[in-house]
């Protein structure tokens, strides 16, 4: 009963989030920018931001109109994000090239920044997605929310196994799990095993009631993958 109290409350604020959305007139003429799964941060010196796939983005006074930022609207090998993609990500996009026609520039997907005020920086936590589960999920820094940004290192691996390619050797699982960790419930017949472990994509940055910094990311099927990110430096997480 307690449940279907719960999923009827979630249901009722649903419609009510809908008919909130849904009641400013269709006709308005707001500015718009064309981002997908975006992310919106709230900017120390006032406004937003809003960044997503493929790192396009825009920036607002208002949350109503939105203007392209970052170069974005040239598209995302030329923002002012990344100097280059593919020297600045070059580690991430050797662990997700695993397949003929592979391009990073169309698997840069869902990135998230947020404002680390112990060091300092923007922080984007980007999704570098892969084919057969090679993706993970990065670090990069910047002074500047426009960038350019700095690869700090790789935080969440998917689709590791202990073959010659993506072997778990060449993440950090050894150093939480120790020297030839077993990874067995990570794998199905030697290949990865996506019934248990995420598809490391889609991060979400935020800032618990304690004020320890987390993460939650989302993978194909849906689920939430909370993460402890307290520790303040790049050098640490």
């Amino acid at each position: 009963m307690k449940l279907k109290k719960a999923i009827s409350a979630i249901v009722a604020g649903c419609m009510l989030a809908v008919s909130t959305l849904t009641s400013v007139p269709a006709s308005a003429d707001f500015a718009r920018v064309s981002v997908h799964d975006p992310s919106i941060v709230k900017l120390e010196e006032g406004g937003y931001y809003i960044i997503g796939s493929h790192l396009g983005a825009g920036r607002s006074s208002d949350m109503q109109n939105w203007y392209s930022a970052g170069n974005s609207h040239l598209g995302s090998t030329r923002t002012t994000f990344f100097n280059n993609i593919y020297t600045d990500l070059a580690i991430p996009e050797k662990w997700s090239n695993t397949t003929n026609g592979y391009n990073l520039s169309g698997n840069m997907w869902a990135p998230d920044i947020i404002y680390n005020k112990e060091m300092g920086k923007y922080c984007m936590y980007l999704s570098v997605n892969g084919q057969v589960w090679n993706s993970s999920i990065v670090l990069c820094t910047s002074d500047k929310i426009d960038g350019p940004y700095k690869y700090e290192g790789t935080i969440v691996y998917s689709g590791f196994t202990n073959n010659a390619v993506n072997n778990v050797k060449d993440t950090d699982v050894p150093k939480v799990l120790g020297n030839n960790p077993d990874i067995n419930r990570y794998l199905s017949n030697g290949s990865w095993n996506a019934s248990y472990g995420t598809n490391a994509i889609d991060p979400a940055v935020f800032y618990d009631e304690e004020g320890k910094l987390r993460e939650a990311i989302r993978d194909t099927i849906i689920c939430l993958y909370p993460m402890d990110f307290s520790i303040p430096t790049a050098d640490t997480i």
